[in-house]
């Protein structure tokens, strides 16, 4: 389009060039201009047009000059190759090797070789608005500055399966155009787009995470970048698009290391550690003081707990319990209860715990069932003991807990 519009100038006026001149044998008219800023980084293309009124074979030689001198530090340009469309013209790449942030010439010239089998046309690189000058090429090798900011550091799907824009926020000197570039892990650009809000030193706009043909971008991380006209790279941030992960959690826990309370029925004996002598277990024993079957007399009960991982959302929970009727009661069991995620609610589940001495598999119940929260974290509780005359040990607690988590 910039190149119509040029055209199109240049068709209505005789000022500029590109109205058809009359030449002498082999003379050719040739016009520059620079269709993008010059940066401190390679660019993804060619950023010098050149037209001419001749097809076909072209090679051009130029230099970079600075108030009509040669730039000693600037290498030479040399390039080569076919006209395109429009007819004649053709592109180049200049970089800003050995130049610094300034206005500088482009002093060259064309020649082509016509594809008519005419002969060779050669002329001097110009302006495309003053024929008389060469082009002027702008050179920006200075990064933005500042800093940049989002207002979180991730995409996450929502329940409509999209991601919820960020808040981009850059700040620093000047008033130019500001630009966002995001690149994947590997450096690969995937987006770029000119942030659209400026105030008062600070850029602003929203970022919704996606590519540059507008598709979620995949689980990974990235960065950021602040760039300006002349894709000079600023200060970066890093995000990351996450997706949610099923891990299993898995802790064994002493029983008396997870008591937090006990109730002992006045006929009845808490003991620690219980008559296997394992470490850190604890042993009920029923009726070890009167014979009274009254359940607030027989019943010795110990109350537990055990704090969870963080999650974004827990899936379901099973408790475990290693032990066994104690010595010389050998036909003696024991019960554990998962408690209810509210505290007025009946018992989540109920184990029975076999006389055999091992470990003994609980069940596995939803976690909204019995997670609760307490001094800002998550906490499973259960209770285990015995009553009328039995007499049971128990050495630990086995918690097993799926969770999902946002990686």
């Amino acid at each position: 389009m910039r190149r119509a519009l040029i055209a199109m100038l240049i068709a209505c006026s005789a000022t500029f060039v590109g109205v058809a001149p009359t030449h002498a044998a082999g003379a050719l008219d040739v016009a520059g201009y620079l269709t993008h800023f010059i940066g401190a980084n390679p660019p993804d293309g060619p950023n010098f047009t050149i037209d001419t009124d001749r097809e076909g074979h072209w090679v051009f030689d130029a230099h970079v000059a600075k108030d009509g001198v040669p730039v000693a530090t600037a290498p030479t340009v040399h390039a080569e190759g076919e006209t395109g469309s429009p007819a004649g013209t053709f592109d180049v790449t200049l970089t800003s090797e050995g130049l610094t942030t300034g206005a500088y010439e482009l002093v060259g010239t064309v020649t082509v070789t016509a594809s008519d089998g005419s002969g060779d046309y050669t002329g001097p690189l110009h302006s495309i608005l003053d024929s008389g000058k060469s082009p002027t090429i702008t050179v920006d090798v200075d990064a933005p500055d500042g800093t940049v900011s989002l207002s979180r550091p991730y995409f996450r799907r929502n329940s409509s399966g999209e991601y919820d824009p960020v808040s981009v926020t850059s700040t620093g000197t000047g008033t130019d155009y500001r630009y966002f570039s995001v690149v994947d892990a590997a450096g690969t650009e995937v987006n770029f787009r000119p942030i659209y809000s400026y105030t008062a030193g600070t850029w602003s706009d929203l970022y919704n995470g996606r590519d540059s043909d507008g598709l979620l971008l995949p689980v990974g991380s990235y960065t950021l970048r602040i760039v300006d006209g002349a894709r000079n790279v600023g200060p970066s941030v890093s995000f990351k698009v996450q997706q949610l992960v099923l891990r299993t959690y898995t802790r064994t826990v002493s029983a008396t290391a997870s008591r937090i309370s006990s109730s002992v029925g006045r006929c009845s004996t808490l003991r620690a550690p219980s008559s296997h002598g394992w470490s850190g277990s604890l042993g009920y024993y029923a009726n070890t003081r009167c014979r009274s079957t009254a359940t607030s007399a027989t019943t010795v009960l110990t109350r537990h707990r055990a704090s969870l991982p963080s999650a974004a959302s827990y899936v379901d929970v099973r408790i475990d319990a290693s032990g066994g009727a104690s010595r010389g009661y050998g036909t003696s069991t024991g019960a554990l209860v998962y408690e209810p995620a509210s505290a007025t609610a009946d018992p989540a589940a109920v184990v029975r715990l076999s006389r055999t001495v091992g470990s003994h598999a609980g069940v596995r119940v939803a976690a909204s069932k019995v997670v609760r929260s307490a001094s800002g974290k998550k906490w499973v509780y259960w209770d285990a003991g015995t009553a009328s005359f039995n007499h049971y040990d128990v050495k630990s607690f086995t918690l097993t807990v799926r969770y999902k988590v946002w990686v």
